[in-house]
């Protein structure tokens, strides 16, 4: 037989590997292994010979593995085939990394590494140079691993080694995700991504769309996270890489289970354990029963995940996996606790250690100690869970494991918390992990990972608050309270106040971002185009010539290219300790103009070692300058609540409004019950009520209660940084002028606003008394193109009769936006737009629009929409709807507001008083008056 038959074996073999069939690919190979030795072609004997052990590597047959390579290292000696020798060394090397024997590893690495430096053979090198940093970085030593991969890709930079730089630069990416660094992991993942694309290396490409799903998912970016992992799926299955589909279902799954949708996270578990199995992913077999495991823990079903647990101990002890051993017996030994059978718990733990310090697992042995720690402090066994919890600690400083560090100190926290109420001892600890965050997070130049991965490590904002309350209970120091309104204010809303201070560069546009814009656009149209025609085939009961699945795709290519736009618009990052974060002198000033009260709604529902405190309840921290109090609610029913909103919203999408108007009345009960009478000796005596609610609580309508919204005039913001933010921007105008915007889609039966002409046709007569300077676009002059060029010049009021849109993209807010005129469809200012645009001035802008006051909740940075993106782009105060408006409400509400905030009453005020006025017009339901609620600064007025 030739040579290049011979070659063709190997690439049948090759191909059929990559396509799953381990065993047809073996066979191929021992025949392309017989006919080599024929002729005696010892080079290729020994490519074929290393090629076969990597396959029986890939299926756990490690023994079998090693004796292929014992083999092809004899005949490199024979040969005096230096380079081969050095490649097999390597790949006996990475055997025993698999084992996680890591010194031996390093052993015959480092023998490569020698051979490759006597033969001045560089790209050899550079291999192993890669192979001693991915033995360090499976040891967790990732300081020694981040060298070796640096001397390595100083190689194949020199050797123009493509390939090889790509692979490197993907390893240090991991090295950088694995610290937390989470661009510098994108930003070395990307540069993989893009030099795979040049060699057309499409498993790199797969590998690396995966890892960095991988980061957006650690960072909290669920979206971004699916649309790389459903584009490595695709590549997978364009190239027949079954096993790299496997491993990207696996991390499919993964993406559900972190944001808790457990079902669709354990179809991809299962799917990915189903292939693992077919092609002899050892790996990933293991892998996929940790995760299975996992999710039947969440489930409560521990014999399940019992079952699952052994079968990957099993596999580990088969192929002599040590470090997956330890694992494997850290999670049976998790659900042995679970079960309450602590000895049985402490004896797994104890294995999983033993193991762990065998091979120099620090992640490993760290975990292990947090979990044992974890389980003394449940047991009261609080002396022995600090020894383990020190431990952890000390290995986590010293691989510098950010995370686990951060997570460990909050442990610690919280043993002092339930020893005896120790706060005193454990609020250093909270504070430790809060500043270890705050610095991860100052590190980021991007604003979305930033507050995305603020999100992702709320318990600890969570837990010092929370601590702060118990303290502020135990011995009334209204110190703690207010401690715990500055942590509370550090967990939120950072970013929205870097911008708006300027503390982070200035929102100018960016070169490219024009173009970028206007094919954002182009896709936002055409998007709306499907939304509205699926509207109105569902309404008419057609035929459906539109799917979810055709929005779906849409939808992924613009949030691809949002993820493009916002890199291309990079803030700095703030570093800042929270000993410098200080902001209750700055809000003192809100109570040094009239008697205002603030109440904060504290309430983390996803903080379960805290769930005892809160559950059925949450908190109202009041203040009114002087004194803070706590008040604590109750029958908190949270997801009674969120049905009855949905509820609400869903029927006025349907036209369904008596049925939306009477689901209203059962969310006003509701929200009135929940405020403690007590607490309403707070609004005695106040002119103004500040609402600040946390979490969801964001998302009610808190102006319809008759406590509250009946009582006070009411503004709400997301924080007070951002409230006293809009505050010292306020700028007064030379001028007095307003721009009145109306029924921009009158020419779209489904758009045009009935009463929206009649609504600005009478504030236009109430402005003019008043000698206001007004321009109107009406109709097919309310283009966005004049709109932009109006809003260029400083403003008193910019009052919008039209509509607006909430996320009209399936879970990206960022596209909410208002319309405007166009000959046929319509165009949308979306968020991003108006946040680049930044107007002049500091007018008051009224929506009265639909849903314009809705966003989207985020942990960490709360709500996301027209609000947030107007706030940015320099608007000040904000009154906005909260669901769509009435025509015969619309004229009448306005008429009042206006008329009281032209005769010198602030925004707050005009508002309240507006409400009043409409409810003595005969407007007596909820729905009508309760529609708008004022953001921003409270006290805003026309002119001061």
């Amino acid at each position: 037989m030739k040579e290049s038959e011979i070659e063709e074996l190997i690439s049948e073999s090759s191909r059929a590997n990559r396509e799953g069939n381990g065993d047809l690919a073996l066979e191929k190979y021992n025949q392309a292994l017989a006919q080599a030795k024929q002729i005696d072609n010892k080079e290729l004997v020994t490519r074929i010979l290393n090629n076969i052990g990597l396959v029986l590597k890939f299926r756990g047959r490690l023994e079998e593995a090693l004796q292929y390579f014992q083999q092809a290292l004899e005949i490199s000696e024979q040969v005096d085939d230096k380079a081969g020798k050095g490649a097999t060394l390597n790949h006996i090397g990475s055997v025993y990394e698999f084992r996680g024997r890591y010194e031996e590893a390093l052993q015959y690495c480092q023998q490569a590494l020698e051979i490759s430096e006597q033969v001045d053979d560089k790209a050899g090198k550079g291999e192993t140079l890669h192979s001693i940093g991915s033995v360090y970085e499976s040891w967790g030593r990732r300081e020694e691993a981040l060298q070796y991969f640096q001397q390595a890709l100083e190689i194949a930079e020199q050797v123009d080694d493509r390939a090889g730089k790509g692979r490197t630069l993907h390893s240090i990416g991991g090295v950088n995700k694995s610290w937390g660094r989470y661009e510098e992991a994108l930003k070395y993942h990307q540069q993989t991504l893009k030099i795979a694309e040049q060699i057309d290396d499409m498993e790199e490409q797969g590998a690396t769309l995966r890892s960095i799903g991988e980061v957006y998912v650690s960072c909290g970016r669920y979206e971004e996270a699916l649309q790389y992992h459903q584009q490595a799926l695709e590549v997978a299955e364009q190239v027949g890489d079954v096993a790299g589909k496997g491993r990207t279902l696996h991390s499919i799954g993964a993406v559900y289970d972190a944001r808790r949708r457990r079902e669709e996270a354990f179809q991809y578990f299962q799917q990915a354990l189903k292939i693992a199995e077919q092609v002899g992913d050892v790996a990933g077999k293991s892998k996929a029963l940790h995760s299975i495991g996992g999710v039947y823990g969440s489930w409560g079903q521990y014999d399940e995940a019992f079952r699952y647990f052994q079968q990957a101990l099993a596999i580990a002890e088969q192929i002599g996996d040590l470090a997956g051993k330890s694992t494997a017996l850290r999670r049976i030994g998790e659900v042995y606790q679970s079960w309450r059978q602590d000895n049985e718990a402490v004896q797994y733990y104890q294995q999983a250690l033993a193991i762990a310090e065998q091979v120099g697992d620090v992640a490993g042995k760290s975990a292990t100690l947090n979990r044992i720690g974890v389980m003394y402090i449940l047991n009261k066994r609080y002396e022995e869970a600090l020894q383990y919890l020190q431990q952890a600690l000390e290995l986590t400083e010293q691989v510098g494991d950010m995370e686990w560090k951060g997570m460990t100190l909050q442990n610690i926290g919280r043993l002092f918390i339930l020893q005896n109420n120790n706060y005193r001892e454990a609020f250093p600890y909270y504070k430790q992990a809060i500043d270890l965050y705050e610095g991860l997070i100052g590190r980021i130049a991007s604003e979305e990972i930033r507050r995305t991965y603020r999100g992702t490590q709320l318990s600890a904002y969570a837990g010092i608050a929370n601590l702060l309350l118990f303290w502020y209970r135990r011995d009334k120091d209204e110190t703690h309270l207010a401690e715990c309104l500055k942590y509370l204010e550090l967990a939120k809303a950072r970013e929205i106040i870097d911008r708006l201070e300027g503390r982070a560069v200035s929102m100018q546009t960016c070169p490219e971002l024009v173009k970028m814009l206007q094919e954002e656009q182009k896709l936002v149209l055409e998007i709306e185009e499907l939304y509205q025609t699926m509207k109105i085939e569902r309404r008419q009961d057609k035929a459906r010539s539109v799917s979810e699945g055709d929005l779906t795709e849409k939808g992924a290519q613009l949030r691809k290219l949002r993820a493009e736009l916002m890199a291309k618009c990079k803030e700095q990052g703030l570093i800042r300790v929270t000993s410098e974060f200080d902001p209750i002198p700055d809000f003192q000033e809100l109570f040094k103009r009239e008697p205002v009260v603030l109440w904060e709604f504290i309430s983390f529902p996803e903080m379960s070692e805290f769930d005892w405190f809160y559950r059925g309840k949450f908190w109202i921290l009041s203040w009114d300058g002087a004194h803070m109090q706590l008040w604590e609610t109750y029958n908190f029913d949270r997801k009674r609540l969120l049905d009855l909103l949905s509820r609400f919203y869903q029927d006025i999408a349907n036209d369904k409004i008596d049925e939306a108007r009477a689901c209203l009345k059962d969310l006003q009960h509701d929200l009135d019950a929940l405020i403690p009478e007590k607490a309403l000796i707070t609004l005695k005596g106040k002119k103004k009520l500040i609402l600040i609610p946390q979490d969801v609580l964001h998302l009610f309508p808190w102006e319809i209660t008759e406590k509250v919204g009946l009582k006070l005039p009411l503004v709400r913001s997301y924080s007070l940084s951002i409230l006293r933010s809009c505050m010292k921007r306020e700028a007064k105008s030379a001028s007095k002028s307003a721009l009145l915007v109306s029924n921009p889609n009158f020419n779209d039966k489904d758009l045009n606003l009935h009463g929206a002409d009649l609504e600005v046709d009478s504030i236009d007569q109430l402005f003019k008394k008043a000698q206001i300077t007004t321009q109107a676009l009406k109709h097919e002059t309310a283009t966005e193109e004049n709109f932009e060029k109006a809003t260029g010049q400083a403003l008193n009021i910019i009052h919008f009769a039209g509509h607006g849109i909430f996320n009209q993209v399936k879970n990206d807010p960022w596209m909410s936006g208002l319309l405007f005129y166009k000959s046929t469809g319509f165009d949308i200012r979306t968020v991003l737009e108006l946040v680049t645009q930044r107007f002049k001035g500091t007018p008051l802008f009224v929506l009265s629009a639909c849903e314009t006051a809705r966003g989207e909740f985020f942990t960490g940075d709360e709500l996301v929409g027209l609000i947030r993106g107007l706030t940015l782009a320099g608007i000040t105060s904000i009154l906005a709807t909260n669901w769509v408006l009435r025509d015969e409400v619309a004229p009448h509400f306005m008429q009042a507001f206006y008329t009281h905030f032209l005769k010198g009453k602030d925004a707050c005020q005009s508002l309240f008083k507006a409400r009043q006025d409409l409810i003595q017009q005969g407007f007596t339901h909820p729905f009508d008056w309760g529609v708008y609620a004022l953001y921003g600064n409270p006290f805003k007025k026309f002119q001061e």
